[in-house]
């Protein structure tokens, strides 16, 4: 009976033991399979952030090339409204001109009506002197 209640005894350890070993075993392949996910979402992130850092340096050598061009447009846009400026006093000038053309038409008429008028009343004079003949 002692070895008997030995043998129970020893068996009963010996299951616990297969039993905590058997929890250890499942806790490390929990460990294990959750290191594995977490690594790869890690190789996941890495990968992704190292994609977008290299479209973010495309993004950037695209605006330092149109940064470069900025000091070309501004002096662009300076020389266009300077020209500007140019053909609004040439415009108003040609303006001035157009009416004092127009005022200088205007007074040759006048000239040229009454220098008809005065030609029909030479002729008419003329006229009356054949007619007196």
């Amino acid at each position: 009976m002692f070895f008997s209640s030995l043998r129970n005894r020893v068996k009963n350890q010996a299951a616990e033991v297969e039993a905590r070993i058997a929890r250890l075993e499942k806790a490390d392949k929990a460990v294990s399979d959750k290191r594995t996910a977490l690594h790869n979402q890690l190789v996941a992130s890495y990968h992704k952030a190292k994609r977008e850092r290299a479209d973010f340096a495309r993004e950037l050598e695209a605006a330092k090339v149109v940064a470069a061009r900025v000091p070309q447009l501004e002096a662009d846009l300076r020389a266009a409204r300077a020209q500007c400026a140019e053909s609004e006093k040439a415009a108003q000038a040609a303006t001035v001109r157009a009416r004092e053309n127009e005022g200088e038409l205007a007074r040759l008429r006048r000239l040229e009506s009454d220098h008809l008028a005065q030609l029909e009343a030479a002729k008419q004079v003329g006229r009356k002197e054949v007619e007196d003949l």
